[in-house]
């Protein structure tokens, strides 16, 4: 623990006149309600903090269980350990306390009719009530153009694309591909806002999550199959601020040169669609792509892109057709830089007089920093010029004159040669992972590797540099992580000294040999576990099962449990007489299938039809209940063997299973055959 000397906040200079930024309020509260110190202080920490799971132990070991069996395989030896380990170790459960300041956060939410939310720009957590955060996004909807479909069917949207997808021989061929890009249970593209706190009367930016659309796993495909295939980097575009400052700082302007921005007003929303794909045709065709996989291409990407729909408060929306993508896509990255990179095409090979004062032109997606060599004031008249070239595409300018911000840097001018400062916006919190937070050691300094590496990478002035220095060493105390920032600095500047001198890798070969692994992270268990599987060749990356996010934030539509895909339960009403079931689809159309059998009076289709058939019992109506929610087919089914054998165990009940003994990890852990208890 740190003293509260270490803790306090620094002052805001270091004596020589370095002035540390301000940050903004990690909390944003513009409801009603009154938060409590308990729970301020808890939504202060950020939605990444982390806290011990809340579950009870056998919930938690359960999916420990099944992470574990998906992954490491049949090794005798490597399950014995992991038995061993998952029978003798205690697993961490939340205080009562952190429990209690949990439950007094959900019913003030629940109460108080309220969302949380992370901010736009910067992570600060704002709390809104729903009413109000619906209104903007209802409003934002309406300045995108969107109309509610009253008609819109989405099960035959699912109908269509699976039928675009299994017509395919070209792109793809094989009917494990096809099956692949199949989602199993699929959901509507489910619209959410964030709100815009830097702006007046706080406006939403609309977000659509395509997390398990119909075209999701498409959609991931067709991005990487264009870019196997084409090359459409544009010599205007940069990676990152780094690559920028690397191509800027060797740059020498004439006198009088203006650095000025221009942005893009709502890219995504707002794309030509026919241009776009006029583009990736003309790059396919560079690319030499056979006509009949050009034309494959462009059914599963219409399919992709239109209809342009998504789901908010129960009802269905459509946007225009001719223009936009929305943000959320997983083609948003690649429809975007396709589109900019032929604007930028047209631009650069057009008769514009006005292209003769511009210096250099670096482009971030839709930011973009200019110097400008004419006078000032014909920047106006290229910005019209900009405007007028696309009638959804409209650019907005701010003129820094000798410096200006552009992403996280501050660019600067003096006698022709560029000077760098990092920059942070306005509403930037300063809250990163916290100390306190209950995650491995490694995620709490993976945002300070992160900043050092930048510090060190991007070439700052002398007193820039102190001053992100100091900046980071104040993040560093009030987020309470421990570490020695300026340890951090000098070993990564003498790493960066040595890769300049070698070609060698730095990385030992065993290292690279191991194979990784995701398991949540339960404290001291995940520690002694990833010790363990070393030697076997498997490396840990721990995940946080527990959030404050995954505890409060609630934007999009609730999807009803009977229409999620898991591990399920059913009850014989006569007896007691229990059934354990998988499904990647919905569960109420599984649970409906075992009932129409029943009814039917088939026998051999559902072993728990077949138990009411010949016993001449009923279904306990209501009984049916989702045990786990899981989309992975492999974890699903060990869910399924776990819960099996965890109902073996208890007397009350009769499990109606076929259940066949295995050798593996879940026997060894559960142990079928004799009582065991984890109560």
């Amino acid at each position: 623990s740190l003293t509260k000397e270490q803790v306090e906040e620094p002052k805001d200079s270091d004596g020589d006149g370095v002035v540390i930024q301000e940050f903004h309020p990690p909390l944003i509260n513009n409801s009603q309600v009154v938060f409590n110190s308990d729970e301020t202080s808890l939504l202060e920490k950020g939605l990444k903090f982390s806290l011990p799971p809340p579950l009870k132990n056998e919930e938690t070991l359960a999916n420990v269980v099944a992470d574990l069996t998906v992954q490491i395989g049949p090794g005798v030896n490597t399950q014995k350990v992991c038995a061993e380990l998952v029978r003798n170790t205690p697993l961490p459960r939340m205080s009562n306390k952190l429990g209690g300041v949990i439950q007094g956060l959900k019913r003030k939410i629940k109460e108080g009719d309220l969302i949380v939310t992370k901010a736009d720009k910067g992570n600060a957590v704002v709390v809104m009530e729903r009413s109000a955060y619906a209104s903007k996004v209802y409003e934002v909807l309406r300045q995108c153009g969107a109309k509610e479909s009253e008609n819109f069917s989405f099960p035959n949207q699912v109908k269509e694309v699976r039928r675009v997808i299994n017509e395919c021989e070209a792109i793809i061929r094989t009917p494990a591909m096809k099956k692949a890009l199949l989602v199993p249970n699929p959901t509507t593209p489910l619209l959410y806002g964030l709100p815009k706190v830097h702006k007046t009367n706080t406006p939403m930016r609309p977000v659509v999550s395509f997390i398990s659309s119909p075209t999701y796993l498409l959609a991931k495909f067709l991005d990487r199959w264009f870019k196997s295939y084409v090359d459409f980097q544009s010599p205007h575009s940069v990676l990152n601020s780094a690559s920028l400052a690397d191509v800027l700082k060797d740059v020498i302007l004439p006198p009088g040169t203006t650095i000025c921005s221009f942005d893009v007003v709502g890219l995504f929303p707002n794309i030509p669609k026919a241009v776009t794909m006029q583009r990736m045709g003309e790059l396919l065709v560079k690319a030499n792509i056979p006509h009949n996989e050009l034309q494959e291409f462009f059914d599963l990407l219409n399919i992709c892109w239109c209809p342009n729909y998504c789901k908010f408060e129960g009802k269905f929306f459509e946007f225009p057709d001719e223009v936009g993508i929305p943000i959320g896509s997983p083609l948003g990255s690649l429809i975007s830089e396709v589109f900019m990179s032929r604007f930028e095409l047209d631009l650069f090979s057009s008769n514009q007089v006005l292209l003769s004062h511009i210096h250099y032109w670096h482009r971030y997606v839709d930011d973009i920093l200019c110097a400008w060599t004419g006078p000032s004031d014909l920047l106006g008249e290229f910005l019209r010029y900009l405007n007028s070239c696309y009638p959804s595409i409209q650019f907005t300018l701010e003129i820094g004159e000798t410096s200006i911000n552009f992403l996280d840097l501050s660019v600067s001018i003096r006698s022709g040669v560029h000077e760098f400062g990092i920059y942070r916006k306005d509403t930037t919190t300063g809250v990163l992972v916290h100390g306190g937070s209950f995650c491995p050691v490694a995620h709490k300094i993976a945002a300070f590797n992160s900043l050092v590496h930048r510090l060190t990478r991007i070439p700052l002035s002398q007193s820039a540099f102190k001053k992100e220095l100091l900046t980071i060493k104040h993040l560093a105390r009030v987020n309470r992580v421990n570490v020695d920032v300026d340890v951090m600095v000098r070993r990564k500047a003498t790493r960066k000294t040595l890769d300049s001198t070698t070609s060698l890798p730095r990385d030992l070969i065993q290292d690279r040999r191991l194979r990784w692994i995701s398991l949540p992270f339960l404290g001291k268990f995940s520690l002694q576990l990833g010790r363990a599987l070393r030697p076997f060749g498997f490396r840990p990356a721990f995940y946080n099962p527990t959030t404050v996010k995954g505890l409060f934030v609630r934007l999009k539509d609730p999807i009803p449990v009977d229409e999620r895909s898991g591990v399920y339960k059913l009850e014989c009403r006569d007896c007691k007489g229990f059934y354990i079931g998988e499904t990647g689809r919905q569960m109420k159309l599984r649970v409906a299938e075992h009932l129409k059998f029943w009814n039917k009076g088939q026998l051999g289709k559902s072993a728990f039809a077949d138990h009411l058939i010949n016993s001449g019992h009923s279904f306990r109506e209501g009984s049916e209940k989702l045990l786990h929610k899981e989309n992975s087919y492999r974890k699903r089914t060990a869910l399924e063997h776990i819960e099996i054998i965890r109902h073996l165990n208890t007397d009350a009940i009769k499990v109606l299973n076929t259940y066949i003994p295995e050798d593996g990890l879940i026997e060894l852990v559960y142990d079928a055959h004799r009582d065991f208890s984890f109560d």
